[in-house]
């Protein structure tokens, strides 16, 4: 016993004198690395080392997808009951969220090669639906974990509208929407949100306690087994807070999406059974797009609630998540920079002599360990990812085009460079040719493809025009900004149509025109004179003279009163504007898209006639970027001016 705590003095303290530690120090210090490791063993629970012995154990490379699937589902249910009764460590409850979230992966796994074998088998059957029911991914019941309870939500709703509280539910939606909600919980909204919810009480529980939060997992496979794909990824590693932000930012995004989804009604079914006898009367494969354009727009007619906002509670809840997103992925990369320096055994760390962000897992049970992101561009993103924050909040005015596609190439980026998604670009790039499969690879593979290089060619393509007012947007679907009625809507966002046609029911079309002379309405754009070059079906290579836009008696079915809905006069798109446009002219009831879109007219009043159209309609041709919400004429023509800009650019760009 003596012994022992003088041991554990030296261990400890290191106040013992000299002599002493001169002659116990190789004795003693074999013993500090024992009493540590025995003590972590013992902050492990038998239900925690049973999970992830369970993980361990699996082999990708020899384990069937419903074997893993198994094993994912033993390691769950071992812990269980400690989730349940909420009793359950930090480590337990990652774990949980680990066997969970990889359980779910794997279930649509399998769903999706259910469906690929019955569709290329051709046998589609009653018992082929009742297959592909059963192989569909289901959520936990809830009453199974006394922690998700079933709640009252629309009492929630009444108390607090802006209740943010997770699950959320499928409360508040209605339509088709809210069908289309209650079937994707059932399948695995309710499991996503269980795990946002289990990533934010380990967060909670380690940033309070301080703790140094740490998982030690051998194996974490992935199996991807599909037609034409077949590769493992394992993930086994240490897993520590950085991993926990990381999913969590995942998981809201997504959640976001869905949100975002949700609040769309996808009302289309009055009239959807008459589409049929009108297909059959008209030969459709001729003029594809004519014809489209005349089922949507006719739909639209037939449905007014369709593309309205089915939640604006929704809406709200998508923008939550977004700056969840955002504020966990900041404080992922803050700590993997912080806490992973040069780390032996995470899966994600950082590297100060290369400055580079690296991540370790193993291919197909090969080990790779790849950077995949410098930390200049890390900075970059850091700093456009804090602007659209910021807009969110309505702190920021508004984002440049740069910005976003700064964020987008980056994520893109440290995707393709991780190699994680090898197999699946492999698959991709072969399909345009072997030639260019090689020049595709060589790119992706050179030290040119990185986030500045992409993000430079893709800005010098669209030029400094487009800006963007996220938060606007948000305020104007959910209402905030008109007394809780939504001062925008998606059915809004379409172009106008118009019903001069008489051909049956279906006499609308969407109003689009060019000076080639092709009017949707009456023509098909892909259906021209011979000797005339097009690029893409799209692109008039010897625009004819400005004419007249829309000869025929145009009447417009989606705006019926004009001036009241802010049509002060047609004038100014009916009559010709002395510019030959080479592209599609489009008439947009919105087209600020909600006030989404900002346009700076100094970009692309770039001659003399384009300025003196640009200003006869209303146009700001300054370098401040500007709405258009309220002035649809303006709007239109700095709009479509914005895009034929755009589109030339592309086209030089691919001909070159």
């Amino acid at each position: 016993m003596e012994k022992k705590q003088i041991k554990n003095t030296i261990c400890k303290s290191g106040t013992a004198k000299w002599l002493i530690i001169s002659v116990l120090t190789f004795f003693s210090l074999p013993t500090c690395g024992k009493d540590e490791e025995k003590t972590q063993n013992q902050q492990i629970s038998p239900e925690l080392q049973q999970a992830i012995d369970t993980l361990n154990k699996i082999d990708p490379q020899t384990d069937t997808v419903e074997e893993i699937i198994q094993s994912y589902k033993n390691a769950k249910k071992t812990l269980s009951q400690k989730i349940a009764n909420k009793t359950a460590t930090v480590e337990e409850k990652y774990v949980f969220f680990l066997s969970d979230s990889f359980l779910l992966f794997h279930q649509l796994i399998k769903f999706f090669n259910t469906l690929a074998g019955i569709i290329i088998g051709g046998d589609f059957d009653t018992q082929s639906v009742i297959e592909i029911i059963n192989a569909l991914p289901q959520s936990p019941k809830l009453h199974q974990f006394q922690e998700f309870e079933q709640v009252d939500f629309e009492q929630r709703i009444q108390e607090k509208q802006e209740d943010m509280a997770l699950p959320y539910g499928c409360s508040g939606i209605s339509g088709i929407a809210q069908t289309l909600c209650s079937a994707m919980d059932s399948i695995f909204l309710k499991r996503m949100e269980t795990g946002i919810k289990i990533l934010r009480e380990i967060q909670a529980e380690v940033e309070t306690s301080k703790k140094d939060f740490r998982v030690n997992i051998k194996s974490l496979p992935v199996k991807i087994q599909l037609v034409v794909l077949n590769y493992t990824i394992d993930f086994g590693g240490e897993h520590d807070l950085g991993t926990v932000y990381f999913f969590e930012s995942g998981l809201n995004l997504l959640d976001s999406i869905f949100r975002m989804l949700f609040s769309v009604n996808i009302d289309l079914t009055g009239g959807i059974m008459r589409i049929p006898s009108y297909v059959s009367s008209v030969s459709i494969t001729e003029d594809i797009l004519l014809h489209a354009g005349r089922i949507f727009s006719f739909l639209l007619i037939n449905n007014t609630r369709a593309f309205t906002v089915a939640s604006t509670l929704e809406v709200k809840r998508a923008r939550a998540q977004i700056l969840e997103s955002i504020a966990k992925i900041q404080k992922f990369i803050d700590y993997v920079k912080e806490k992973n320096v040069d780390s032996q055994k995470a899966i994600i760390y950082y590297s100060p002599a290369e400055e580079t962000y690296n991540i370790r897992y193993k291919l197909n049970g090969d080990e790779k360990e790849v950077a995949i992101l410098k930390e200049a561009d890390v900075k970059v993103f850091s700093s456009a990812v804090e602007k659209v924050r910021k807009n969110l909040e309505g702190t920021q005015p508004n984002i440049s085009t740069q910005d976003l596609i700064i964020i987008v190439v980056t994520s893109l980026v440290a995707a393709v460079k991780s190699g994680i998604f090898d197999p699946v670009i492999e698959v991709a790039i072969n399909v345009i040719g072997k030639d260019q499969a090689v020049l595709v690879r060589r790119v992706l593979d050179s030290q040119l493809f990185t986030p500045g290089t992409v993000s430079g060619l893709i800005s010098g393509v669209l030029g400094d025009i487009f800006y963007f007012d996220i938060g606007t947007m948000f305020k104007n679907l959910s209402g905030e900004s008109s007394g809780g009625t939504p001062k925008t809507n998606y059915r809004e966002w379409f172009p106008a149509w118009t019903t001069n046609l008489a051909i049956a029911d279906f006499k609308n079309n969407l109003i689009i025109e060019w000076d080639c002379g092709a009017k949707l309405y009456d023509d098909s754009i892909t259906n021209y004179k011979q000797a005339r070059t097009e690029y893409f079906g799209l692109s008039c290579t010897q625009p004819k003279q400005d004419i007249k836009h829309f000869e025929n008696m145009v009447t417009l079915s989606s705006i019926k009163l004009e001036i009241s809905q802010g049509w002060s006069n047609l004038s100014w798109f009916l009559n010709p504007d002395e510019i030959q446009s080479d592209f599609p002219y489009i008439l947009f009831q919105d087209p600020s898209f909600g006030g989404l879109i900002l346009i700076k007219g100094q970009g692309i009043a770039r001659s003399e006639t384009t300025r003196s159209f640009l200003q006869n309609c209303g146009v700001d041709i300054s370098s401040a970027p500007k709405s258009y919400f309220d002035s649809r004429e303006a709007g239109n023509c700095a709009l479509n001016t914005s895009i034929q800009s755009v589109i030339g650019n592309l086209l030089s760009s691919l001909s070159q």
